[in-house]
């Protein structure tokens, strides 16, 4: 993850890029089914068919990410203002940092990261 606010933004300007970079820091030797062990799948924008089984595996199951209507973009942009703020995060700073109308979100956010990095 880059450390500067502009790298953060040149390396995940989209949020294809957000979820290339969490194929590759899943599946660092190429995809492999959960299910087979199968190598070879079709890939769409969000999920990996294994070609021998047929299982649908989304990039984003089994991390925090699951389950969420948020952008992965913007899951990154918190994580990069977690991790690069020297005087740690509150909910309410994350709240402004990410734009985000509900202080509940934030927080669990804040929670969901802080547990995950732990």
């Amino acid at each position: 993850m880059p450390r500067k606010p502009f790298g953060f933004e040149r390396m995940f300007a989209a949020e294809a890029a957000c979820r290339d970079y969490l194929v590759q820091l899943r599946w660092p030797e190429g995809f492999r089914c959960p299910a087979c062990g199968h190598g070879k799948a079709w890939v769409t924008s969000r999920l990996h068919h294994c070609k021998s089984c047929c299982r649908q595996t989304y990039v984003t199951a089994g991390t925090i990410f699951q389950d969420t209507y948020k952008a992965l973009r913007l899951w990154f942009q918190a994580l990069w203002h977690v991790t690069n703020e020297n005087r740690g995060v509150s909910a309410v700073s994350l709240q402004r940092a990410l734009g985000l109308g509900c202080y509940e979100t934030a927080w669990t956010w804040l929670h969901q990261l802080c547990r995950a990095m732990v």
